[in-house]
């Protein structure tokens, strides 16, 4: 017998038991056809399809074209095909005028239906579609069967044969068929032999095609309803309402209405039942459960450690089981006393004992005496031994214990090793200790370094005193440790693996193979590290430095994971559901692992299949649906993942059946996103999912409206810096005119001036000198003599006047020249000598005529005072430029201020004033005699 009930597991979840067909596609997945529609199933999750427009929801006859489409019909002689998650209806099918539903069948890049017209032919890769008539009566097709590139249909007793490049033709056929309607040709072609069946009969005919004609081979009756004829692996099956069975091998499967099997990648057979659903046997796990001890009801083994051929556990309730591995026997059993807990870790001791590690408390086994000893009341984390040494890693402490016999004393492991560690004393003897609390530690007997896992990172012990040990300028947040000569091998509760050897340090995470970069514990057998992390169990060839990845290992469904031991070519993985044996030998067959992306789902509405795609800013949460068909252990099935954007390459790991991974309101960029499926035996998906997409900027920050804007601003500011200028350009000719006028009626008064009042002037001093010389009494004459010397001022302040109105004088170089002349006429009668020192350049600047009267009068001033009230004999006058300013000295070597106290103020008050005007300023130093400068900006000027 082949297999009964009992050897089948059920699959819950489908909307029915009621199965009609299977499908298993490329990408792994399973798909069901059954009475309430159309399902697929990737070990994890069900989804269900149905298209509004269907008049009944039975679906069968799946099958698979080179396009990834999965097409089907209902009793309702409607056809489908799957596309992008729907399930699209065939209108080009006319079922309304089909008296029966069709049968399908797929060759040549075509969909061939059988119809009451003949054929109908659907191009599968542009949808167009035509009928094929027939000529006769009796035009129908009701099956039909596909196999090297052409159809051989059947209806009501005629044959036809159709390929693409020949046509339809009839076929002949040397036997006659009675109730022709209640024959079905199967699509299934066994040794170039076809069958065809009468369901209600139970005949069936076994025929081939000899040319152009069908010829029976063999006929058989068995007496019960045919459900179906299938193929499967190279075995014809006849599946009967009462049993299933092969054609070849005398293989029979019993009481389950069977409809059809299939075989996945993995090795498991599916079957469908009209009464039983989805039933799966499943190939061999590789691994099995192997309960060699047998803890008490209730209890399970959390730990193991082996001498020899002894192997000694510790279980949950705190019983020790000593087993001979050899002989395959249980030697004997102890229980520590209940206060101390669990025996949560065995280690070697001393003198070939064992330790063990309770809750509370460690005790010594003896092997010989069989007695267990307890050494201390200690809540031990980690053990390491060492030959003459045991260390000892606690809640509260370190603590290493030198062998009685060994090579150290607490003493000089303190001096040679450990100056940094304390001695202490107990009742069981003296050792060193740390008071640091330490959950993990690993001896280098080479280097006689200690790595210990602190709250606070890893840091290593030795005669040096105790120093942190830092990864990429982070501390290393230790698990568990393990040593050989292959390196230090750390576990870490966020980086995954980190490995020292020597000055070098690599660190294997997700993005290398890991499950999860959280390890909890690693335990190394010869090259073998075993690393049990967040997610499952993997193991490590610490010489190669890969993961081993043709293993099939227990995952978290089998239990929590204690403890891991190796013996003989077998691994032994203790869990709380039991002892799990795995075969470290075994060549695994392989399997093929698909992952795909179902859909991307963007805002929770927009539904999107393309690999490439543009999104506004607004459609920024992206949600991707992926998938990895795997039946034997669908948990197992972890997906990495991640979204590029520039400098972002970090990988993260998907929880158990987690298949959504979600993207909320991403920035503006473009993206990839990729995903890559990992089983639990280390199976990889061969290749990575994909997704390309950019989030275009807000429309306000578009290039294009970047650039508008800018120009848009550009003319704004071009528009108003335009009329400013004009507005300016304006103002300043207004100005300009006004000045004009101004310097217009300047110049005319000036000309008026000079042409009328001074020659005035001039015909009046002549006139007086004229009456000065006539006078004949000495009063007259000194009065006529005042009088022209007041019109002899007079007329030189006339002379300045019209200088100052002058405009063709507007200049700096007029200027100076104008003081110089005046200094020299000013002091010629004085007795006073000047002497004159002016610039070499004089720069080209036009100055006002008020303003070069200001300067002039100041000068004016400053040589009057010298003349009333200095004293002095010499003075120098000069003049230059420097840093945009016109700077005047006037010097004298007079007696100064401080000596002639009585200086009236007017005149210095004048001058500042005047300097004030014209925006300059004026400073008196008074050393061996009076130093006035003038300070006169030329670009105020």
């Amino acid at each position: 017998m082949f297999a009964q009930a009992s050897a089948f597991s059920s699959i819950k979840g489908f909307p029915t038991n009621e199965v009609y067909d299977l499908l298993v596609d490329n990408k792994g997945f399973l798909w069901v056809g059954h009475d309430l529609g159309l399902s697929r199933y990737d070990g994890i999750s069900i989804t269900n399809f149905s298209n509004p427009s269907q008049m009944s929801l039975s679906i069968t006859d799946l099958a698979e074209d080179k396009y990834g489409r999965v097409w089907s019909h209902n009793f309702s002689n409607q056809i489908f095909y799957t596309k992008n998650e729907r399930l699209q209806l065939l209108n080009a099918y006319n079922n309304k005028s089909e008296l029966r539903f069709p049968r399908l069948a797929l060759t040549d890049d075509e969909l061939i239906a059988t119809t009451n017209k003949g054929l109908f032919i659907c191009d599968l890769k542009t949808l167009s579609s035509k009928y094929l008539s027939l000529k006769g009566k009796n035009s129908a097709t009701t099956s039909l069967i596909s196999f090297n590139r052409q159809v051989i249909a059947y209806g009501n007793g005629q044959w036809y044969c159709y390929s693409r490049n020949n046509g339809l033709k009839p076929l002949k056929a040397d036997f006659k068929l009675i109730n022709t309607q209640d024959f079905y040709l199967h699509p299934v072609l066994y040794k170039d032999t076809m069958l065809i069946t009468s369901s209600s009969s139970g005949e069936i005919k076994k025929i081939m095609l000899s040319g152009d004609s069908i010829k029976l081979v063999k006929s058989e009756k068995k007496g019960d309803f045919i459900n179906t004829v299938v193929l499967h692996q190279q075995k014809l099956w006849i599946n009967t309402k009462s049993d299933s069975y092969s054609t070849t091998g005398n293989l029979r499967i019993n009481g389950l209405n069977l409809t059809d099997m299939v075989t996945d990648d993995e090795g498991n057979t599916w079957y469908s039942s009209l009464k039983n659903g989805i039933m799966v046997k499943y190939g061999k796990a590789g691994f099995a459960l192997n309960n060699f001890m047998i803890p008490n009801k209730g209890d399970f083994i959390r730990s193991m450690a082996m001498q020899e051929n002894i192997i000694a556990a510790g279980t949950q309730n705190g019983q020790l089981i000593m087993y001979n591995a050899i002989k395959k026997q249980e030697l004997y059993r102890l229980e520590i006393p209940e206060k101390s807990g669990s025996i949560e870790r065995i280690s070697r001791y001393f003198n070939g004992n064992f330790l063990l590690s309770a809750s509370v408390d460690n005790f010594v086994l003896d092997v010989k005496t069989k007695k267990l000893t307890l050494i201390d009341h200690t809540i031990s984390k980690d053990t390491d031994y060492h030959k003459n040494l045991f260390f000892n890693a606690t809640s509260k402490s370190i603590i290493i214990k030198p062998a009685i016999d060994g090579d150290y004393t607490a003493t000089n492991a303190r001096s040679l090793l450990f100056p940094s560690m304390a001695i202490g004393n107990d009742e069981w003897g003296s050792f060193l200790y740390k008071d640091v609390r330490c959950r993990a530690l690993k001896y280098d007997s080479l280097s006689k370094n200690l790595y210990v896992a602190l709250i606070n990172g890893l840091h290593v012990i030795n005669k040096s005193g105790i120093k942190a040990i830092y990864y990429k300028n982070r501390a290393i947040n230790t698990s568990s440790m393990a040593y050989s000569k292959d390196g230090l091998f750390i576990g870490d509760f966020n980086r995954g693996l980190i490995i020292f050897k020597g000055d070098s340090i690599q660190n294997f995470s997700v993005a290398d193979g890991l499950l999860s970069n959280t390890l909890l514990k690693v335990k190394l057998f010869d090259n073998h590290l075993w690393l049990i992390g967040k997610k499952g169990i993997q193991l490590f060839n610490t010489r190669n430095r890969r993961i081993v990845n043709d293993l099939q290992f227990p995952t978290l469904e089998q239990g929590i994971v204690y403890d891991v031991h190796e013996f003989k070519n077998n691994a032994y993985i203790c869990t709380s559901e039991g002892i799990y044996e795995v075969p470290l030998k075994t060549k695994k067959e392989p399997k093929t692992l698909n992952n795909s992306l179902l859909y991307t789902l963007v805002n929770n509405i927009d539904t999107v299949f393309s690999a490439y795609k543009e999104f506004p800013y607004h459609k920024n949460n992206i949600l991707f649906e992926i998938a990895a068909p795997w039946f034997s252990n669908p948990q197992g099935i972890h997906f990495k993942y991640r979204l590029l954007n520039g400098s972002n390459q970090e990988w993260l790991v998907t929880n158990p059946a987690e298949r959504k991974i979600n993207y909320p309101s991403l920035a503006p960029g473009r993206y990839t996103f990729e995903a890559r499926a990992t089983a639990a035996s280390g199976e990889v998906a061969s290749k990575p999912i994909k997704f390309d997409f950019i989030i275009n900027k807000p429309w306000w920050i578009q290039p294009w409206f970047i650039l508008l804007s800018s120009l848009f601003v550009l003319g704004i500011i071009f528009t108003v810096v335009w009329a400013y200028f004009r507005n300016r350009l304006k103002q300043e000719r207004i100005l300009y005119e006004k000045k004009l006028a101004v310097e217009i009626e300047r110049q005319r008064i000036g000309n008026e001036i000079h042409d009328d009042i001074s020659a005035g002037l001039s015909a009046l001093r002549l006139h007086t000198s004229l009456t000065e010389i006539k006078a004949s009494s000495e009063p007259v004459q000194q009065d006529i003599i005042k009088i022209n010397s007041g019109i002899k001022e007079l007329s030189s302040q006339l002379r300045e006047v019209i200088w100052a109105l002058n405009t063709d004088h507007d200049s700096i170089e007029n200027l100076i020249y104008y003081i110089h002349q005046q200094s020299i006429s000013f002091f010629q009668t004085s007795g006073i000598t000047i002497k004159v020192d002016l610039p070499v350049f004089i720069p080209e600047h036009t100055i006002g005529g008020e303003k070069r009267r200001h300067i002039y009068l100041a000068i004016k001033e400053s040589f009057q005072n010298i003349i009333k009230h200095s004293s002095a004999t010499l003075v120098n006058l000069t003049i230059h430029t420097e840093k945009n300013q016109l700077i005047i000295v006037v010097k004298d070597n007079g007696i100064g201020f401080v000596k002639k106290s009585s200086v009236e103020s007017s005149g210095i008050k004048s001058m500042t004033n005047r300097m004030e005007k014209i925006g300059g300023k004026m400073e008196i130093v008074c050393d061996h005699g009076t130093h006035i400068n003038f300070y006169i900006p030329i670009r105020v000027i």
